[in-house]
């Protein structure tokens, strides 16, 4: 077996802060944080002018 750093050992899962395994798990995790990051930039958005 290769050994890959960005990945657990035992799971084919990205490393993570939360230590989660499971990538149905995972998923979800990252999809509440995405979301409540989003609501909360529709509602405080970053100011400045941001056409590159």
């Amino acid at each position: 077996m290769i050994y890959e750093p960005y990945l657990y050992d035992d799971v084919f899962v990205l490393r993570n802060k939360f230590d989660i395994k499971d990538a149905k798990k995972l998923k979800e995790v990252e999809n509440k944080i995405v979301s409540d990051r989003l609501h909360t930039l529709s509602k405080y958005p970053i100011k400045g002018k941001f056409d590159f």
